[in-house]
């Protein structure tokens, strides 16, 4: 979809779900080398790709096949896209979680183009983990730098989810007849959660952008 930002002009999102079937991936490459020249305006493209860049991307037993981190890899570089480093946990997926065949990959991720990363060059992606789901939701904010007002950096804490005034609090905090931006909204929501516990934390923020080869 194409995003109409008044400051930054336009620029296109693309949520992605790759193909899970080994027997598809090629399929899925070629659909992301059709992906970019849908637009020449500057691309952002994040969520399940299915696939994994590097043996990095992998915890557990069985090495993933080396032809499939090749060939989307080399999917991504032909499409010149570079991928944004994530912050917290490196892993997005689980199997067999709490066994010794445990398995944890990262198969969520975001990829922007250069010309996207000029416009947002304090993007931050974070992997805020999930107890009830064998994959974590991931984070992506354009500009993180927005001021939120309490201290120290916000995160939500699983631990939230089993306390029955959670979604009053988050209700009230997005304010859903309220005309008002969605970054202004999530902001209103970290505040309420941060003085309702009166926790944060403090991360540092991500940097090391490197192209994909």
């Amino acid at each position: 979809m194409l995003v109409e930002d008044e400051q930054k002009g336009e620029w296109r999102l693309t949520c992605y779900y790759g193909y899970p079937e080994r027997s598809r991936r090629r399929h899925a490459w070629n659909l992301l080398r059709e992906l970019v020249n849908v637009s020449p305006a500057p691309w952002c493209i994040i969520g399940d790709f299915n696939d994994l860049l590097s043996q990095e991307d992998k915890k557990g037993i069985h090495p993933h096949p080396n032809w499939l981190c090749m060939g989307f890899r080399q999917a991504i570089a032909d499409c010149n896209l570079i991928d944004i480093p994530l912050a917290g946990h490196p892993f997005t997926w689980i199997k067999s979680r709490g066994t010794p065949h445990v398995i944890e990959e990262r198969l969520d991720r975001a990829m922007a183009s250069t010309s996207w990363l000029h416009l947002f060059p304090d993007v931050r992606l974070s992997n805020l983990l999930a107890s009830h789901s064998d994959h974590s939701p991931i984070l992506l904010q354009c500009s993180p730098t927005i001021t939120v007002r309490f201290n120290g950096s916000f995160r939500f804490e699983n631990k939230w989810l089993k306390e029955p005034d959670l979604e009053e609090t988050v209700i009230d905090g997005w304010g859903a007849n309220d005309n008002v931006a969605i970054v202004d909204r999530v902001a209103r929501c970290a505040n309420k959660l941060q003085r309702r516990k009166g926790t944060g934390s403090s991360e540092p923020r991500c940097t090391g952008f490197k192209r994909v080869t």
